[in-house]
């Protein structure tokens, strides 16, 4: 249980900290692996927000991007609503048909790294009040030793808010954070194993020391389709990479969602359908070539 987890919290007791409000600067080239609970958490935090506050926030996006002429309504409501699509595909794994996703990050954006729920003009996380856990305990992050003792360290030396005025920390704030998100990430694990045994699923091992996050075809498809969803969702570029992606045939399969911890991810589903509508032109087209060999 996450009860028997032991914070040491030595190694910043005399680091001074306060959150400088509106810097963000934590919000960029971060992939922070996200639990079912957190997800759910943002989803429903997202679901309880009136949607003036999404049009705002779609609305400063294509100002930041200088293409504020193509805010129309319904631009405006096709990127409020890409908003719950926050989490992406993170760590994979390969079988000979398909790719299995693990976990799951907060998308970000490709041309810059920042997280897709940042507001890029008033630096305003649009999630804040039920940002992951990993968000809520930074600049600081968690090693654990051989002990099974966590050690709270800082992950972010260059942090604004680092300074040797007054602080802010909480450690019994960070040691309930920690037990939560363990416990969390102990559940997902146990399922996404369980769900591997159960499904008989055979994992393309590597030969070299194994890595899911650099797992070849699957990382490579998934990275392609997810900037092509960006573009597409924000600013309408054309989608070459998504071609791409699905040029490579191996659908995407989500344990996690298919026990009901969180919902299918939207990314994925529009994936599969679209190889589904490929392959079975293709398929039509092969029949169609066969009858007319056979009728020659």
């Amino acid at each position: 249980m996450a009860d028997d987890i032991k914070l040491d919290c030595s190694e910043i007791e005399n680091v001074r900290f306060v959150c400088r409000e509106q810097c963000g600067k934590c919000c960029f080239y971060q992939a922070p692996i996200l639990t079912t609970t957190e997800i759910n958490r943002i989803l429903l935090f997202l679901k309880s927000r009136p949607y003036e506050q999404f049009e705002n926030f779609i609305i400063d996006l294509f100002t930041y991007n200088n293409r504020l002429d193509e805010a129309t309504d319904e631009a405006i409501r096709v990127n409020a609503e890409a908003l719950m699509w926050f989490w992406s595909p993170f760590q994979l794994e390969e079988t000979p048909d398909s790719v299995i996703v693990r976990n799951y990050t907060v998308h970000s954006m490709p041309s810059t790294g920042r997280c897709m729920l940042l507001n890029p003009i008033d630096m305003k996380c649009f999630v804040y009040e039920a940002r992951p856990d990993t968000c809520r305990i930074y600049p600081f992050t968690q090693n654990v030793d051989d002990q099974r003792i966590w050690h709270l360290v800082v992950a972010m030396k260059n942090c604004f808010g680092l300074t040797n005025g007054p602080s802010n920390l909480n450690f019994k704030e960070y040691e309930r954070i920690l037990k939560e998100d363990q416990e969390s990430m102990r559940k997902d694990i146990n399922t996404y194993e369980k769900y591997i045994a159960e499904k008989g699923v055979e994992i393309i091992r590597s030969k070299k020391k194994r890595n899911i996050h650099t797992s070849k075809e699957g990382q490579r498809a998934i990275m392609e389709y997810e900037k092509s969803w960006a573009e597409a969702y924000y600013m309408k570029k054309g989608n070459r990479r998504f071609t791409q992606a699905l040029n490579k045939g191996k659908k995407f399969v989500e344990p996690l969602a298919e026990v009901g911890l969180v919902p299918p991810n939207p990314i994925i589903l529009q994936y599969n359908e679209a190889l589904k509508s490929r392959n079975v032109k293709k398929s039509m087209e092969l029949t169609k070539s066969r009858c007319n060999k056979k009728s020659r």
